[in-house]
Formats: C-alpha cells, structure tokens, sequence
C-alpha cells in the first residue's frame, strides 16, 4: 500500500478517534446527589406535623385535618442544612380523604419552603389534574419553576398546603413519602485540555510523516536540476525544507 495513502488513513483514524472522545467528554451531567430527605421507614414521623396530627402508616407519613379549611404538612427545622444549590425535589403523595370535593383534581396544592421568622416563602404549585383518591402519584420539582420572594439561604422548614378553591372546613387525610432534596446538577468541564492533547498528537504524526517524506522531495529536486543541468544552492533547499515543515 502507498505510504502516503497509509500515513493519511491513520491520521483519519486519530481525527475520528478525537472526535469521539471530544463528544464523549461533552458538558454533560454529574450525578446530583442528596441534601436532605425523608421516607419514614423507621417507623416515626420523623418530626414531621400536620393540620390535626401526624402518624407513620406502613413506613409512610399520614397526615390528617379536621375543620380547617386547608390540609396542611410541615417539616421539622431544616435552617442547619444548606439548599442554595437545590436542584430539584421529588416525593410521593396520594390523597385518602378530602370531604368537600370529588376528586383531588379539584384541589389547589402548593409546596413552600420558609424562614424560620415569618416572611416570604419560595413556592412550587402542584398538579392534580386526573389525580383520583388512593391513587400516588410522584412528583418532581424544579428549581426552575419556583415562584415567590423567599430565599434558599434563609430556609427554614417545608410546608404542604392542600385546600379547594374556598378553603371551606374539611375533614382530609394524605399519604407523604419518598421526600428527597437534590443538588444542582452540575456540568463537567469541557475537555479542553483532552483535546489539545490529541491535537498536538496529530500535528506529530503529521510532521513525522512531512519528514519521512522530506528526503524523496529532496531526491526529486536533485534529479530535476541535473535533467536541468542546474544544482540548486544548499540555501534554497534548505529554506524549501523550512517552507515544507
């Protein structure tokens, strides 16, 4: 096979090889880990309260409302754990009992997360659309889509509301469970220094291979002048060599 040829498939091979790893090693996502959380499968509420009361059903927060206008949970104090890099929050609920509506779909839900001293709260609304009663559905939010004027750097504790449009006096119970806070995923780095590597790589190979190359050139040029009757100074090859590199 040509030399030429070989040498300019490998460095086919070397540009494919780096475009693959440059793609590989693309800003992507980091595993986001865990701030805070709850699943309740040690049996206790884990300091959890609600509008009349609290209690822990087969390793899942039940709480439970009677003649407040609203459903309502509260986490204990979480001020001593850090969520200015909150990312996202996932948990389970399903609503049991709700005496003044239908369905759950008929409910409004926010998730807040507030200061320990009264002031203004961070809020997620919740969607129960085609939520039906004993029916759990998995929720995740987003950093993205909260609304309010509270801050993460002043949180305090987290608090469920579930009420109908009215807050009309109620008697209500709803299933919590699966709590987890996520940290904010990360990018990785670009790979910038990957690829520089791979392209001081290539312009090796290339100048080895301009060099493997340099003497048949030199050859050619030797044998045209003499058809020529015309040496060539050492002074021109050695600035065509300069040229070439």
């Amino acid at each position: 096979m040509d030399r030429t040829r070989l040498f300019g498939n490998s460095l086919a091979g070397w540009v494919a090889g780096a475009i693959v790893l440059a793609s590989q090693m693309a800003p992507g996502i980091a595993n986001a880990g865990t701030l805070i959380g709850w699943d309740w499968n040690d049996g206790t509420t884990q300091g959890w309260e609600a509008s009349f009361g609290t209690t822990n059903v087969s390793n899942q927060l039940l709480g439970v409302n009677s003649g407040n206008g609203s459903l309502q949970l509260f986490s204990p104090d979480i001020s001593s754990v850090s969520l200015t890099n909150l990312g996202e929050i996932t948990f389970d609920l399903t609503f049991l009992s709700y005496s003044t509506v239908a369905s759950p779909s008929q409910l409004e839900g926010f998730l807040s997360i507030c200061p320990l001293n009264p002031g203004p709260c961070l809020q997620w609304n919740l969607d129960f659309a085609n939520l039906a009663f004993n029916q759990s559905r998995t929720f995740t939010l987003s950093i993205h889509d909260v609304t309010g004027g509270g801050s993460l750097s002043n949180a305090g504790f987290f608090s469920f509301l579930f009420a109908e449009p009215g807050f009309g006096s109620n008697t209500s119970s709803a299933l919590l469970d699966n709590f987890v806070v996520s940290r904010a995923t990360t990018p990785v780095p670009e790979p910038s220094s990957l690829i520089l590597l791979v392209v001081g790589a290539l312009a090796v190979f290339a100048k080895i291979g301009i060099r493997r190359r340099l003497p048949r050139l030199q050859e050619s040029s030797f044998k045209t002048a003499q058809a020529l009757g015309r040496p060539i100074p050492p002074s021109v090859l050695g600035r065509a060599d300069e040229v070439i590199q």
